[in-house]
């Protein structure tokens, strides 16, 4: 299939209000879809069916599920020469207000003074900024992520009921291939400055150590291996990263693997439980899907004669960052999503400051 032929089948489910996905993996010339077959909204917490699930970032929440059962799947390869988009920019307000950043100043101290008083290791802390925008046009904005962000999972998820939500994640949540899995630690960011050589500070370093060891601690009873720290470039930023890989036991379920790392400490905070509160009663707006996850679960793959008695079973779930949701009315609404992990070392200005930059990797594709 070409790729024009690939979105018109895009823009017809949504002209017609069809629950779809379209996707794209990192490093990846392919982009998938699933289209559902009705506007029927199911639900999950097992996570034991096949299909693309969309979990919000409160783990007592339902997520969503297109079964795979009950949608049309397809895909088609590209190159650089199909992403051709409209260069045309839509014109919307880039200018701070005042309260916005008065807020989230005094949202990171909050933070900090819960950290220095001993009731929590680490804490992410976000806000959320709306723009108005022109015009909302699918594949333009498709083409644009995967243009500018090729090592991103790239996608646009929608539901008649729920809404349209876009974004170009960096961060792996759980790659399972038959029994081995694979996660990794992201955390400490810069911005990108043509070189990923970088000097990072002592916060940054002890936020990524904070991230990793608690990966290891909630897999401690899994055969597992750290690999070294080092630097990834993501879009306009730069962020520290430790791959870590496994294998699990026959009966261990994806849900309880979920389990254990949903929501991790580089979007909620150590521990977790003290983090989740102050987020649920300091936070001005609800994440719903921000910061939860998103990808693929329990896919049958091809398996070669070679590859006989192989699970050939595989799942591939990101963590919803650098993400926006876009609502249509009498105007169209983006509204963005961003913030960041405070620990005790901690500076509110230098935290806005990364917000703003995060704030870039949606906005640039507006």
């Amino acid at each position: 299939m070409e790729i024009e032929g690939f979105l018109k089948k895009i823009l017809e489910a949504h002209e017609n209000k069809l629950p779809f996905t379209v996707f794209r993996y990192p490093e990846s010339k392919k982009v998938f879809a699933y289209v559902q077959d009705d506007a029927s909204l199911f639900l999950t917490q097992d996570f034991e069916g096949s299909g693309f699930v969309m979990a919000p970032f409160d783990s007592s929440e339902d997520a969503v599920i297109f079964p795979k059962e009950k949608s049309d799947q397809f895909n088609c390869s590209f190159n650089d020469q199909d992403l051709f988009f409209d260069e045309s920019s839509s014109s919307f307000d880039t200018s701070v207000q005042s309260r916005d950043k008065k807020y989230y100043l005094e949202l990171v101290r909050k933070a900090i003074a819960r950290i220095h008083a001993g009731e929590c290791q680490k804490i992410v802390v976000s806000r959320s900024v709306d723009i108005e925008i022109k015009k909302l046009d699918i594949a333009d904005l498709l083409k644009k992520m995967m243009f500018k962000y090729p090592s991103a999972f790239v996608y646009i998820w929608y539901h008649p009921e729920i809404g349209m939500w876009a974004g170009a994640t960096p961060e792996t949540l759980l790659n399972t291939d038959g029994r081995n899995f694979k996660t990794m630690s992201l955390a400490g960011t810069q911005k990108y400055e043509g070189n990923i050589n970088v000097e990072w500070g002592v916060k940054e370093i002890e936020e990524q150590k904070i991230v990793t060891r608690h990966i290891e601690d909630e897999l401690s009873d899994f055969s597992i291996s750290s690999g070294k720290t080092y630097t990834v470039k993501a879009g306009n930023l730069v962020h520290l990263c430790n791959d870590i890989v496994g294998t699990f036991e026959e009966k261990i379920q994806l849900k309880e693997l979920i389990d254990r790392l949903h929501p991790t400490s580089a979007v909620c905070g150590l521990p977790r439980s003290k983090a989740m509160g102050f987020i649920r009663s300091e936070e001005n707006h609800k994440r719903r899907f921000y910061t939860g996850f998103l990808g693929e679960i329990n896919q049958r793959k091809i398996v070669s004669h070679e590859q006989k008695g192989i699970d050939g079973v595989f799942s591939r779930l990101f963590v919803n960052l650098r993400c926006m949701k876009l609502a249509q009315g009498e105007s169209i609404k983006a509204t963005l999503f961003m913030g960041g992990g405070i620990t005790g070392q901690s500076d509110p200005d230098s935290e806005w400051s990364e917000t703003l930059q995060k704030s870039l990797v949606m906005k640039s594709v507006l």
